[in-house]
């Protein structure tokens, strides 16, 4: 397991400029988001990496110098499943998302 880790994490490296700092999450990640429904029930969202992009300026509600995901949202907590599999297209930031074991 040691070996895949360091080999992920030097092809990682490879493809992002040293410039850049590495990003949290990769494309393949499975992930989680928290967030307050309009009724004020806790919901989590669950879905998967499927792209990810550095920043170098503000863009929207997202602030210079940092990377954002698009996620392909699986399920959610809530049960709506009507609602999923979904792409949304907004980009995410690494701070409203979390590392998901299982989905």
């Amino acid at each position: 397991m040691a070996v895949a880790t360091a080999a992920a994490s030097r092809s990682r490296k490879a493809l992002i400029p040293g410039v850049y700092p590495l990003p949290k999450f990769n494309i393949g990640d499975w992930v989680a988001e928290d967030w307050i429904d309009e009724f004020d029930n806790e919901v989590t969202d669950f879905g998967q990496v499927t792209g990810i992009c550095y920043l170098p300026e503000e863009y929207f509600d997202c602030p210079a110098n940092t990377w954002v995901y698009f996620i392909h949202w699986i399920r959610a907590s809530s049960g709506l499943d009507s609602c999923y599999p979904c792409f949304d297209g907004q980009p995410k930031q690494a701070d409203h998302l979390r590392l998901a074991q299982h989905i």
